[in-house]
C-alpha cells in the first residue's frame, strides 16, 4: 500500500478547534486543545512487513484468519495484532451497509485496523455473511441479526489467550450507527466508537432520503426534479409500512412514473413496483426496519460512548443527528464525547479508501479519548 519507513510514535497531541460536546456528562472523556499524552510506542521502523503480516500506513501487523460461529453461519475473518506479544485490549470492527468483507471499501477496515493496532490493540475483521469467506446472506438480515453477529465475534475475541476479556471495544462505521448498541447490550464491550455514523440521530428512511437529496443534486436535477425523486421514495416507504396496500401501490407506480421521466434521474429512483422482491425480502428497505429509532439503545448503554463525524459528510445529516444525540446522550450517565471534524467526508480519510490515510484530527480525538478512557476507567468498562 505505501512505503514501509515509519517512526516510532510514541506521544500525539491533541488540536480540535471544531468540535461539539454532549452536555456535562462529559467529565471523564476528553482531552483538550494543546493536551499531549503518552500512548504505547508501538509503531516501529519496517523495512517491510513479513510472510504473515499486513502493512498499512501505521505500520506492520501481524494477521491471522480465524472463524467463529454465530446463528446459521460459519463466520471468517482476520485478527490483527501488533509484532510485540503478550495479552492485548481488542477492538471487533462492525460494518457499514452493503457486501462488506473483511477488507473494506478499498481496503479501509485494513487501515483503520492499522490505527488500534499501533495503538496496542489486538483487532478482529471479519467478512459480513455471503462475502469473503462467510456463509449466509447479509441482505436478508436485520439490525437485531447483524448485531448477534457481531456479538459472536466479540465473544470470540473474548476466548483468545492473546486477548484482555474485559477490554473488548466496539467500533463501527455508517450503517453500523443501528447495529453497534444493540450489540452493545448483548456483550457489554469496555467502548463503543461510532463513526459517520447516521443511527445515532435518525432513521434509516431519513438517512436514505438525505442521502438521495445529494446523489439528485450530483446528478444535476433541478430541485422541482429533485423533489419528485424525493417523492417517490417517500411513497416507496410507505408502500413498506402499509405491507404492499393496493391504493398505496397504485399511488407509489404512479409518483414513481412522474419522476421516471426525468432525465438522468435512473440512479436515484427507488426500484419500480415490479421488481420488489416482497418474498425474498432482500433488498435494505424490506429486511431493515426503515424507522428503526437506535436513539433509546444507545441511551440505555453503560459504557463510554465515543461519536465522530465529518463536518462535511454528503451521506450523513451531521448537524441534525449531532443536535439530537446531544441531547439524549446528556441525560445519560457519563454522557458521551461527541466529535466533528471539520471538512471531514464520511470515511475521515484525506483521500478516498485505498487511496489516503485516516485523518490526523480524526485519530487525534480517538488517541485523546481511549488514554483518557485508560487513565480514569468507568468501572462499568473494564479498561
Amino acid at each position: 500500500m505505501r512505503p514501509a519507513a515509519y517512526a516510532i510514535v510514541a506521544t500525539a497531541a491533541v488540536a480540535m478547534a471544531h468540535t461539539t460536546r454532549a452536555g456535562s456528562g462529559l467529565k471523564r472523556a476528553i482531552a483538550v486543545a494543546g493536551v499531549f499524552f503518552a500512548l504505547p510506542a508501538v509503531l516501529v521502523a519496517q523495512a517491510g512487513c513479513g510472510a504473515r503480516e499486513r502493512e498499512t500506513g501505521f505500520g506492520c501487523m501481524r494477521a491471522e484468519e480465524v472463524g467463529f460461529t454465530s446463528t446459521g453461519a460459519e463466520l471468517a475473518g482476520d485478527l490483527y495484532t501488533p509484532l510485540q506479544g503478550g495479552r492485548h485490549p481488542a477492538v471487533v470492527l462492525v460494518h457499514g451497509a452493503g457486501a462488506m468483507d473483511r477488507q473494506g471499501p478499498g481496503g479501509y477496515l485494513v487501515e483503520t485496523a492499522g490505527y488500534f493496532v499501533s495503538r496496542g490493540f489486538a483487532v478482529l475483521s471479519f467478512d459480513k455473511r455471503g462475502t469473503g469467506a462467510s456463509n449466509g446472506d447479509w441482505r436478508v438480515m436485520g439490525f437485531e441479526d447483524l448485531a448477534g453477529d457481531v456479538a459472536a465475534a466479540v465473544r470470540y475475541v473474548r476466548s483468545r489467550a492473546d486477548v484482555d476479556p474485559g477490554r473488548v471495544g466496539l467500533w463501527g462505521i455508517s450503517q453500523a450507527g443501528w447495529v453497534l448498541p444493540l450489540a452493545a447490550r448483548l456483550v457489554s464491550p469496555a467502548f463503543v466508537i461510532a463513526v459517520s455514523a447516521a443511527g445515532t440521530g435518525v432513521t434509516p428512511a431519513e438517512q436514505n432520503l438525505y442521502d438521495i437529496g445529494h446523489q439528485a443534486r450530483v446528478a444535476g436535477l433541478d430541485d422541482e426534479e429533485r423533489n419528485d425523486v424525493l417523492s417517490a421514495w417517500r411513497e416507496l416507504y410507505a408502500l413498506v409500512r402499509s405491507d404492499r396496500n393496493p391504493a398505496t401501490e397504485a399511488r407509489f407506480r404512479r409518483i414513481r412514473r412522474t419522476a421516471t421521466v426525468i432525465q438522468d434521474a435512473g440512479a436515484v429512483l427507488p426500484p419500480s413496483a415490479g421488481s420488489i422482491r416482497w418474498e425474498e425480502r432482500d433488498q435494505w428497505f424490506l429486511a431493515l426496519d426503515i424507522d428503526f429509532d437506535a436513539v433509546p439503545a444507545w441511551t440505555g448503554l453503560s459504557v463510554p460512548v465515543l461519536a465522530v463525524y465529518g463536518g462535511a459528510d454528503l451521506s450523513t445529516p451531521t448537524d441534525r443527528v449531532t443536535a439530537r444525540f446531544s441531547r439524549a446522550m446528556a441525560g445519560r450517565v457519563g454522557g458521551a464525547s461527541i466529535e466533528i471534524i471539520a471538512g471531514g467526508s464520511h470515511v475521515l480519510m484525506d483521500g478516498r479508501p485505498g487511496a489516503g490515510r485516516l485523518l490526523a484530527a480524526y485519530t487525534s480525538v480517538m488517541d485523546a479519548w481511549l488514554a483518557a478512557l485508560a487513565a480514569s476507567p468507568p468501572r462499568t468498562s473494564g479498561f
